[in-house]
């Protein structure tokens, strides 16, 4: 129920002004055309040449390899196609959703047989949803690619399951139904994995396979963790002000998501049991205990986005504090 609260929450606090949308059709249109007109043309060739359907699988899967990992020589259809997998989750749940409601309306067997046979995907398929609708007010990569390896599970096992009949219907028209089945099937799993390393594994490396997370923190508690230079001026930035401003034996409080790790790393304890304001189960009278903590003077420091999110908090937290600096879009405040 806590979770489900927290999904609530979220989908309601971020609504339209905070919200990031899907990309835009025009962007993603040209992919989409480039596949269906690569699905239209594959069926036409298993229609009328099924002989030569294993060798365009084949064609499209390397023509499409080269669309993702080459940019430069395509770049339309790259940024395209890497802004269509924003639409990959939503589709995957419509489609899933479209073939359950089929399968219960013209199910004659008993419930229990039903759900014993698709039970397991069904719970998959619910957990991804559950994980995708936690971010979804905000359909921007970096919270997208979160929730794409459940989605990617669930695909996978859709797939699974639809591989036996796909095979039976190849059948007819090939003389390998169970070679060119699997190559088919696993051509969208293998841009999806294509698309993933584009994206998010290759722009973490600044050229051949040098990380760009690649500079090692200075402060004490940071030593063998490494990090990029923008990440490592802020981290140290943030804990010499903590310090600095403080002793082992005080409470620090970070509102700041990205502040969380200052507890441990600035080495200050923490006088809640919450390592970030908006964790999951957080009821409204917790809340409103960190809320009092600040007005008992409890903290030493706080620490919170400088956002205008925030403001409403840092007006309170002015109250009893003063503001003593900022680190990027992270300040600290100060008792007076």
């Amino acid at each position: 129920m806590a979770m489900i609260n927290h999904f609530l929450h979220h989908a309601a606090e971020y609504s339209e002004t905070r919200s990031v949308t899907l990309p835009p059709v025009r962007l993603v249109l040209p992919a989409a055309l480039a596949s269906l007109g690569g699905i239209i043309a594959g069926l036409a060739v298993l229609r009328r040449a099924p002989r030569f359907f294993q060798a365009y699988v084949i064609m499209a899967l390397a023509i499409g390899s080269i669309i993702l990992v080459a940019p430069g020589r395509a770049a339309l259809l790259n940024e395209s196609a890497i802004a269509a997998v924003a639409y990959y989750p939503p589709l995957t749940f419509i489609a899933a959703s479209a073939v359950a409601i089929w399968q219960l309306k013209n199910n004659r067997r008993p419930w229990a047989s039903w759900w014993r046979d698709n039970g397991a995907i069904t719970l998959t398929g619910l957990f991804a949803i559950a994980v995708y609708l936690e971010v979804f007010p905000r359909a921007d990569s970096f919270h997208l690619v979160r929730v794409l390896p459940p989605v990617f599970l669930f695909f996978f096992a859709l797939l699974v399951r639809c591989l036996p009949a796909f095979r039976e219907h190849l059948r007819k028209y090939v003389p390998s139904p169970n070679r060119v089945a699997l190559l088919t099937m696993a051509t969208p799993l293998i841009f999806l994995l294509l698309a993933g390393v584009q994206d998010t594994w290759a722009p973490e490396f600044d050229s051949g396979f040098h990380f760009k997370d690649n500079r090692e923190l200075t402060i004490e508690r940071g030593r063998g963790i490494f990090v990029e230079e923008k990440q490592a001026e802020l981290t140290e930035g943030l804990v010499q002000m903590i310090q600095t401003n403080s002793s082992p034996e005080d409470y620090i409080f970070s509102f700041a998501q990205r502040g969380s790790a200052l507890y441990f790393l600035a080495a200050r304890r923490n006088p809640t049991r919450f390592l970030w304001w908006r964790s999951v189960g957080i009821s409204g009278e917790e809340r409103e205990g960190v809320m009092t903590m600040i007005t008992t003077r409890r903290a030493k420091l706080i620490v919170v986005q400088d956002v205008a999110a925030n403001r409403e908090i840092q007006d309170f937290i002015g109250d009893n504090y003063d503001h003593i600096g900022t680190v990027a879009d992270i300040a600290v405040y100060g008792l007076r």
